[in-house]
C-alpha cells in the first residue's frame, strides 16, 4: 500500500509542470501621453504621430535613421512606421514591447511633412526627470520585465529641446 501511495504522489508531483505558475511577462514599458488642451496643430501638420525609444543619445538625423533600419535596431517606433498614435485627444495609453536594454531617450515625435527626413521631424514630448524637465530619462528593462507609469506630456506650443 506504501509502494503504490508513493508512487501516486511521485507522478502527481512530475505533472504538475509548474502549476499555477504566472505566464512570463513580455518586456517592454508603457503609460499614459497627455497633450496639452488646445495646442493640437492644424491635421494638415500632422502626418505622423509616434513614440520612439533609443539606446542611444545623444542624436542627430544620421544616428536617427541609421538606428530604426539597423538590424536588430537600436532605435524603436511605437505602434509602427506606418501607423499612427491617436489624433487630437486628451491623453493615450500605450503598451510598447521591446527587447531587454536601457533605452536613453523615449520621445513622441511629430512628422508634420510627408517626406521622411530629419527636416520633417520634431520631438514633441520627452520622458524626463521631474526635477528637471530638460533631461531625458532612460529606462532600464530587464528579461520578463514591464515598466508601468512611462509617462510623457506633449505640448505642441512648448516643445522640448530638439535632439537633431
Amino acid at each position: 500500500m506504501r509502494f503504490i501511495a508513493l508512487f501516486l504522489t511521485v507522478i502527481l508531483f512530475l505533472s504538475c509542470e509548474g502549476g499555477l505558475a504566472p505566464p512570463p511577462v513580455e518586456p517592454g514599458f508603457g503609460g499614459t501621453i497627455s497633450f496639452a488642451v488646445g495646442t493640437w496643430p492644424s491635421p494638415d501638420s500632422l502626418v505622423n504621430l509616434w513614440v520612439v525609444a533609443s539606446q542611444d543619445y545623444p542624436l542627430d538625423s544620421v544616428t536617427v535613421f541609421a538606428g530604426i533600419f539597423a538590424n536588430p535596431p537600436r532605435i524603436y517606433v511605437y505602434p509602427s512606421l506606418t501607423a499612427n498614435l491617436p489624433f487630437d485627444v486628451d491623453s493615450a495609453p500605450y503598451t510598447f514591447l521591446l527587447p531587454p536594454g536601457e533605452y536613453k531617450y523615449i520621445a513622441v515625435i511629430q512628422r508634420f511633412k510627408d517626406e521622411i527626413n530629419a527636416g520633417a521631424l520634431r520631438v514633441v514630448g520627452v520622458y524626463s526627470m521631474a526635477s528637471n524637465p530638460s533631461l531625458p530619462q532612460s529606462v532600464t528593462i530587464h528579461d520578463f520585465e514591464f515598466i508601468e507609469q512611462v509617462n510623457i506630456s506633449v505640448n505642441f506650443h512648448q516643445l522640448p529641446p530638439q535632439p537633431f
